[in-house]
C-alpha cells in the first residue's frame, strides 16, 4: 500500500514527506481553480430516480447537456454497484464530455433515499468530472472516498445547518488538496 503527501509545495511539507516516507503528490492551488460547487439542502426525495432528476435539475444551466443526460450517465455508471458509502453517505461520479468546468454537488435530503443493497443514504455528493478527467478531479474523488465514510467528518457537516456553513466546512476539509479552487454556484 502506497502512501502519498497531499498539499502545496513548501519546504515544510516537503521535509514532512520525506521523513514519513510518502511520495510527494503536490497540488498547486493555481491548478485546482475552477471548480464549482453547488449545495442543495433538506430535499423531499424519496427515489433514486427522484435523486438523478434533481441531480440533473443542478446543471440545466449548461447549454450544451440535453435534460436527462447526467441522469442517464449516472443511472448507467452506478446500475451494479450502489454509491452508497455507508452510513447514510452516498458519493456517486461520472465523467461528462460536454461538461464546461468539473462541478461538485452536495445534496442532503430529509429523509434517506434508496442507493440500493439495501442501503439508503441522506448526504449524498456528486461528483461531475469535465471530460477528459483531470488529475485534480480523481485526487479529489480518491479524497472524498477516504474521508466521507469518517465518523468526524459525516458528524461536523450533519452538524451544518445553512448552505453557508456547509461551504465553509467543505471548503475546510478539502484544504489538504488546496485552497480557493471552490467557486460556489
Amino acid at each position: 500500500m502506497r502512501r502519498f503527501f497531499y498539499g502545496v509545495f513548501t519546504s515544510g511539507a516537503l521535509k514532512c514527506s520525506l521523513s514519513s516516507g510518502c511520495d510527494v503528490f503536490a497540488l498547486d492551488t493555481l491548478f485546482l481553480l475552477d471548480y464549482t460547487l453547488d449545495l442543495r439542502l433538506d430535499l423531499s426525495l424519496r427515489t433514486w430516480d427522484e435523486l438523478l432528476d434533481a441531480v440533473d435539475a443542478c446543471i440545466l444551466d449548461e447549454r450544451r447537456l440535453g435534460r436527462g443526460e447526467v441522469a442517464d450517465r449516472l443511472r448507467t455508471r452506478h446500475r451494479r454497484q450502489s454509491p452508497a458509502l455507508g452510513g447514510g453517505v452516498a458519493l456517486m461520479n461520472v465523467e461528462i464530455r460536454h461538461l464546461r468546468r468539473s462541478r461538485l454537488l452536495y445534496l442532503r435530503t430529509r429523509a434517506p433515499v434508496p442507493m440500493g443493497s439495501l442501503q439508503e443514504a441522506a448526504d449524498i455528493f456528486v461528483q461531475l468530472a469535465a471530460y477528459p478527467v483531470s488529475l485534480r478531479d480523481r485526487s479529489l474523488l480518491e479524497y472524498l472516498r477516504n474521508q466521507l465514510p469518517q465518523r468526524p467528518f459525516l458528524q461536523e457537516l450533519r452538524a451544518c445547518t445553512s448552505s453557508a456553513t456547509v461551504q465553509a466546512m467543505i471548503e475546510r476539509r478539502l484544504a489538504p488538496l488546496g485552497s480557493g479552487w471552490l467557486e460556489p454556484h
